[in-house]
């Protein structure tokens, strides 16, 4: 659920992590809790030439994957390269057997607690999302949306999901406008654009697969807990996380895989040299800089997340106006940030720009940025889940149901960006919270 084909790893991490393993106080292995960071939700809807979908799409559409008659039937799955999340990857060669790796799947889900129920419920899910990809939605004269309850993949994912499909219909097509505070002021609905739908029913198909995850991960953990009546415990932690990337073309997953890695080693460069050189002046040890040869990226970290004109706070100022988008963003990076050391925009041509890494030099294409790190899901696909015949499906937006209510009771958060009501909180602010608690415990 978190790996997948890229073009240099057949079976690559798309999300990183970090492990507790718990000790009792006879070293004695007593269990184990695991974090996740950034699982790259964007790749359910598009992935680059030569990579795949993640690998459980595979597995299930796979003719010999060994999926109970019933419920195939049931999902109405066909070969990868009918769908249009799955296709792009259908003919990219993999140095497994995906049906071999589904039944592997299974007996991994049976070891953690997750019976045939549930199991497929997970699988209506995985079906809803592949059918998803395939709504074709048109556009009227007036470039309205135009997507009718009869599309047959719309009726089966809403099915699958447990909803209308007239209902689905409108979630992704019609948008709620706030005007004035939220549950004080009007509102009213508009009809979204052909591309405004699109991106709805993307985003749709993202928050699905990114909660499902979610839950899967919290039930590892629970499989894994430590033992009542083990006392005090000593641990062991391992960091797995993304390495740094820097590809002939980098988007926003890049740029936050990045920033990561940069924090990461000002975390090794603190502690391998800014400390040590510290104890040597303690100590009145004779020493020279060519003894502790560092460079530090002190001001690449500030240029990203500096609170004022930092690359994050523009991003953010842009995901949260209406009328935000990469151009602008952009245009801020040149007027705000101007002659930083680690930032070159002056000689780049159209959305691009230049940071320079401790690692190296890379290019940054921001189309995309904005909408990415809004990750927009809509109030009305958060109520529509809500309003689910089955229980499975409105856990996994409980969370999202939740801040909504929050806000209605007077919580008055920014709202995102194009109108919504629902409270903001960008993917790099997210990110970047967690970056700030993953350190916190590496120095503990």
């Amino acid at each position: 659920f978190g790996n997948a084909k890229t073009l240099r790893n057949d079976n690559s991490s798309r999300f990183g992590k970090y492990i507790d393993i718990h000790f009792d106080e006879q070293y004695a292995l007593c269990g184990a809790k695991i974090d996740t960071y950034l699982l790259e939700k964007s790749r359910v809807v598009g992935q680059e030439n030569g990579e795949r979908n993640f690998h459980i799409f595979y597995q299930i559409t796979s003719p010999q994957s060994g999926l109970d008659p019933k419920m195939a039937a049931q999902l109405r799955l066909m070969p990868p390269e009918r769908f249009s999340y799955t296709q792009k990857g259908a003919q990219v060669t993999v140095g497994y057997k995906p049906a071999n790796s589904f039944q592997h799947t299974i007996s991994a889900l049976q070891q953690i607690g997750i019976q045939e129920d549930e199991r497929n419920e997970i699988f209506k899910v995985l079906g809803s999302v592949l059918h998803m990809g395939n709504i074709k939605v048109h556009a009227d004269k007036e470039l309205n949306a135009m997507l009718h309850a009869s599309d047959p993949d719309a009726a089966l994912a809403a099915q699958l999901l447990g909803v209308t499909a007239q209902d689905m219909v409108s979630a992704l097509t019609i948008r709620n406008i706030q005007a004035g505070p939220v549950g004080a002021g009007d509102s009213y609905t508009v009809g979204q654009t052909q591309q405004q739908a699109v991106d709805s029913r993307d985003a749709l198909a993202r928050a699905l697969y990114g909660n499902l995850f979610d839950v899967l991960v919290a039930r590892i953990n629970l499989s894994l807990g430590q033992q009542k009546g083990t006392g005090r415990t000593r641990n062991i932690s391992i960091l797995d996380i993304f390495g740094f990337e820097h590809f002939k073309t980098n988007h926003f997953e890049q740029f936050c895989i990045n920033y990561a890695n940069e924090k990461l080693q000002g975390h090794f460069n603190e502690f391998n040299f800014s400390l040590e050189i510290q104890e040597y002046q303690r100590e009145n040890v004779q020493w020279s800089y060519d003894d502790f040869y560092f460079q530090t990226n002190t001001k690449c970290i500030e240029l990203v997340e500096g609170k004022r004109n930092g690359m994050l706070a523009l991003l953010d100022e842009q995901c949260i106006m209406p009328n935000g988008n990469d151009e602008t963003f952009c245009t801020k990076l040149k007027n705000e940030i101007p002659e930083h050391p680690h930032l070159y925009t002056a000689k780049m041509r159209g959305m691009k720009f230049t940071v320079k890494h401790y690692a190296a030099e890379v290019v940054y294409d921001a189309e995309g940025f904005c909408f990415k790190n809004r990750d927009p899901v809509q109030p009305a696909i958060v109520e529509l889940m809500h309003k689910s015949q089955s229980s499975y499906v409105q856990g996994l937006f409980q969370r999202h149901w939740d801040g909504m209510q929050e806000q209605l009771k007077g919580n008055k958060g920014p709202k995102r960006g194009g109108g919504s009501s629902l409270i903001f909180e960008s993917v790099t602010a997210q990110f970047k919270r967690q970056l700030v608690d993953l350190l916190a415990r590496i120095n503990a």
